[in-house]
């Protein structure tokens, strides 16, 4: 909150006044958009430089409504003390259910590999509101995988057109052949060394640069882990081995054993998936995926 008659209202003014003077700023028209880290001390101050629309005071106050923050995005009233003219709005915009701000910290943070304790410790960091509950991240990270997979597959089905239609005009003329093409292929890991626990193998067009397939592999699942020093033999490992259908480890075995296995897995479904055969193989020195 900002009063008419602070020191930094009087400074703020005398700044603005000085600017305008020297210059003119010209936007062509052009709206300011995305996100911005900002500090809500400097907002109130600009904030009480306003006039009121009713009775035309200048010196608006800004506060917070705490009760209903949600994550990141705060809800914030404009309030001016004379006519008790108010103005709700919210720092982020609403997408369906939740916040733009909350969405993107959290793909921010599992693109970096961090979860709810590193976007926790990240708004601590910076002074910010905390994030969203451990529930609701952990909800809308499964939202926004679901979206980022049906993103990545439509990219990759959009790839393998183009190598269709740049090979096909060459050899082929028939959309159901199958087309030769070449590929580079690679592994990578979520850290270094030989102890990850989760990689993947990637192929790239040799004819556009662009990806074609991905495969992800883990030998990591936290129901699997959680039930592991059970006996084997018990009347509950066996009901719960019944009903854990949906295991996320899909390899067993070790880190740099995963290209060799990922490579095959594209291989055998590049026509089913793609209609193409990879009949050039390019990889880097160190790959065993090649003899395989």
């Amino acid at each position: 909150m900002a009063s008419g008659n602070s020191a930094s209202f009087k400074k703020l003014q005398q700044l603005i006044n000085e600017e305008s003077n020297e210059e003119t700023f010209d936007y062509n028209g052009k709206s300011i958009t995305g996100f911005r880290f900002c500090d809500m001390e400097l907002f109130a101050v600009v904030f009480g430089l306003l006039k009121c629309p009713e009775c035309e005071c200048v010196g608006l106050s800004l506060e917070e409504d705490d009760i209903s923050r949600k994550g990141c995005a705060s809800k914030l009233r404009l309030c001016c003390e004379r006519c008790n003219w108010k103005h709700l709005f919210w720092t982020s915009k609403r997408t369906e259910k939740s916040f733009e701000v909350n969405k993107r910290l959290i793909y921010g943070m599992r693109r970096i590999g961090k979860g709810h304790a590193g976007a926790s410790k990240f708004c601590s960091v910076m002074n910010m509101p905390s994030p969203l509950t451990a529930k609701s991240f952990r909800r809308s990270s499964r939202a926004i995988s679901r979206h980022v997979k049906n993103a990545a597959k439509s990219c990759m089905k959009s790839a393998a057109k183009e190598v269709h239609a740049k090979n096909r005009n060459v050899n082929y003329s028939n959309d159901s052949v199958p087309v030769n093409c070449g590929i580079s292929c690679d592994g990578t890991w979520q850290r270094r060394g030989h102890s990850s626990l989760n990689g993947c193998v990637t192929v790239v067009s040799m004819d556009t640069g662009k990806v074609l397939d991905v495969e992800a592999l883990t030998n990591h699942c936290k129901e699997c882990k959680l039930h592991e020093k059970l006996d084997r033999n018990s009347e509950q490992y066996k009901k719960w081995k019944a009903k854990h259908t949906n295991c996320k480890a899909n390899y067993h075995g070790s880190a740099p054993a995963m290209e060799p296995e990922g490579a095959p897995r594209i291989f055998k479904r590049s026509v089913e998936e793609n209609n193409l055969q990879y009949t050039d193989f390019y990889g880097d020195g160190d790959s065993k995926a090649f003899l395989k």
